[in-house]
């Protein structure tokens, strides 16, 4: 009678051990699919702002290089930009690149040092690559706030699908972190 209670007990366990694991299972996929979404709700967020910041280039006439870096180094072009970063609650920058890898304009700051981006693996992307899409660099040090940053990009090349720049939005890396650090547990 002992061995008989004894097995049913070993057997209830293990089977509320099994609903356990399939339940935290279950939970653990959900998570993930709600935080993929979040993730690609923040990328289509940031793929708005730079289509906006292309057509915005187009609008005023930015059709070659030089135009490039005459139309868009003026405080106006900082206050385009400072306004477009408002709408991004998880971005920390907005920043126009020349094809030679100058900065033109950031929302870092206006007037802008001269700084030199040609090192940059999304510069180097588009400077070799005609890509439409968004170049995803790995995390780079902000030059201005010393936080790591991951550098969304678009390329904006002339009607003759020549590079002309670039244009990045940044989102500090502590953003991912947080939002994937609560499946940690």
């Amino acid at each position: 009678m002992l061995a008989i209670v004894v097995l049913a007990l070993g057997l209830t366990v293990w089977w509320l051990r099994a609903d356990a694991i399939d339940a935290a299972s279950k939970d653990a996929s959900n998570l993930a699919i709600v935080l993929a979404e979040q993730t690609n709700y923040s990328v289509q967020s940031i793929d708005l702002i730079l289509n906006e910041v292309q057509e915005h280039l187009k609008r005023i006439g930015v059709t070659t290089p030089e135009a490039f870096r005459r139309l868009l180094n003026g405080e106006d072009t900082y206050k385009l930009l400072t306004e477009r970063l408002s709408h991004l609650s998880n971005a920390t920058l907005i920043a126009l690149i020349d094809n030679n890898g100058r900065l033109v304009s950031s929302t870092n700051q206006w007037p802008l040092p001269p700084t030199d981006l040609s090192g940059h693996k999304n510069f180097q992307h588009f400077l070799e690559n005609d890509d439409k899409g968004i170049f995803i660099a790995k995390p780079v040090i902000d030059r201005f706030s010393g936080e790591q940053i991951v550098l969304f990009s678009k390329r904006f090349n002339d009607a003759n699908h020549a590079f002309i720049g670039m244009i990045s939005v940044g989102v500090k890396l502590s953003y991912f972190q947080h939002i994937y650090g609560s499946i940690d547990s």
